[in-house]
């Protein structure tokens, strides 16, 4: 049976679910290229990953696709809880997106 962290690569990189070194480094230039900064991020769980933290500060124009983007994969095997903090007075400089994906334990 496949587990929740497995399901997770092979959606993030594809159905052979590789990750190699040239994967990763291309997912994360392309966050840094659109414009993110990843500022903490933590995972759980051992040798299976069952739930990841992270926290992001991204500019005002890129978070409502985000937040859609992000918000349409909790379903019936992980939650995913969305925290949003605006940053700027009084002008919006851009905002923290604090991101809670747990996969479901019960689906695997």
């Amino acid at each position: 049976m496949e587990s929740g962290s497995e399901k997770l690569i092979a959606e993030m990189f594809g159905a052979a679910g590789a990750v190699t070194e040239e994967s990763l480094a291309q997912a994360v230039g392309e966050v840094r290229d659109s414009g993110y900064k990843i500022t903490r991020w933590w995972w759980y769980g051992q040798p299976g990953i069952d739930q990841i933290q992270a926290e992001f500060v991204m500019p005002v124009e890129q978070l409502g696709a985000t937040v859609n983007q992000l918000a349409s994969l909790h379903g019936e095997e992980r939650s995913i809880g969305l925290e949003v903090f605006p940053y700027g007075i009084p002008v919006l400089d851009g905002v923290r997106l604090a991101v809670d994906a747990k996969i479901n334990l019960k689906q695997r």
